[in-house]
């Protein structure tokens, strides 16, 4: 019978403590026993390296495997992907600026002026017939200009 995980795990903190003496006596338990110890033997066998490379030398023979990974075709999608959302963008917000909206029985528009820097927008109210004209221009460089 197979042990579960959390019976490993009581097993291997009891082997790790120095406990093995803990560890029920079934064939199952052995078997991890001969295991722990033979994982320790053949890392006991094993020489120790001299001298750990620093950070930078791992870095070194990492960096260009890494490099040659990426996919270096993908990169144009995600710039295609934005100039198509800032297209739609536009698009979407001029036919909201370009139409003309209904508020109870007043008509608002925005025209196009022939002053630098300015922009103007209409009222028109439908019952008086009134139309009032904004022209928003922006502020004088000598502070001489209100803004709007």
């Amino acid at each position: 019978m197979k042990p579960d995980p959390r019976t490993i795990q009581t097993w291997s903190q009891a082997w790790d403590e120095g406990r093995a003496d803990a560890l029920p006596d079934t064939p199952e338990a052995q078997a991890f026993l001969r295991a722990c110890e033979a994982a320790r033997d053949g890392l006991r066998a094993r020489p120790a390296p001299d001298r750990m490379p620093s950070a930078a030398q791992m870095w070194a023979q990492v960096e260009p495997q890494l490099a040659g990974t990426a996919a270096p075709g993908w990169a144009w999608l995600w710039r295609l992907a934005s100039a198509t959302t800032l297209v739609v963008a536009a698009a979407g917000l001029g036919l909201w600026l370009g139409t003309s909206r209904d508020i109870g029985g007043a008509e608002v528009a925005h025209v196009e002026s022939d002053v630098p820097g300015a922009g103007s927008m209409v009222y028109r109210d439908a019952e008086s017939g009134m139309m009032i004209v904004w022209l928003m221009v922006p502020d004088e460089p000598d502070g001489g200009g209100a803004g709007s």
